[in-house]
């Protein structure tokens, strides 16, 4: 089965022509999924399909899951934190796939608790983990990075992910 996914930072939608362009993009695209960061709105009235919402604030955070109009059966929706984690539980064809966002934060400290704690947490046991987003860091700073080389706090997290994706049996693609 072939499933279209964006995801994508949108660095606020409160505008109405951020939102217009925003929709007008992924309509577009015609995705079965979109997974957003940064909304900093409550909610999305434009979108007709099964969605899943965490806001963060006006000025920050805010993660959404939207998904296409009959795309498959909603088992259940779920967020954690404080706008960082939003997750919808899909039936399609037989098979429940949990489609998740992360928006990790910025702070190194909060960063490492947050992938001990609550992306452990937003991972289903039970369903196909699809998971996308902004983990604010990366794993090896000499590999994934050009302009940061020697940024340590770039890096300061990405053992954990590697660590909490892996107890999962999840894979960085």
């Amino acid at each position: 089965m072939e499933l279209k996914i964006i995801t994508l930072n949108a660095n606020g939608l409160r505008a109405g022509d951020n939102r217009k362009q925003f929709f007008d993009f992924i309509e577009g695209e015609r995705a079965d999924v979109v997974l957003v960061q940064a909304t900093h709105i409550s909610n999305f009235t434009e979108w007709a399909g099964p969605q899943v919402h965490k806001f963060g604030s006006e000025c920050s955070r805010g993660v959404d899951v939207l998904a296409r109009n009959n795309l498959g059966k909603i088992i259940s929706k779920g967020s954690l934190g404080e706008g960082r984690i939003a997750w919808i539980d899909l039936e399609i064809k037989g098979n429940v796939y949990r489609f998740a966002y992360v928006y990790a934060p910025n702070s190194p400290r909060d960063r490492v608790t947050f992938f001990q704690t609550d992306l452990v947490s937003a991972v289903s046991a039970s369903h196909r983990n699809i998971i996308g987003g902004d983990f604010n860091c990366v794993e090896d700073i000499g590999i994934d990075t050009r302009r940061i080389r020697g940024n340590s706090e770039t890096a300061f997290g990405g053992k954990e992910v590697v660590a909490a994706l892996g107890a999962a049996g999840l894979v960085d693609a």
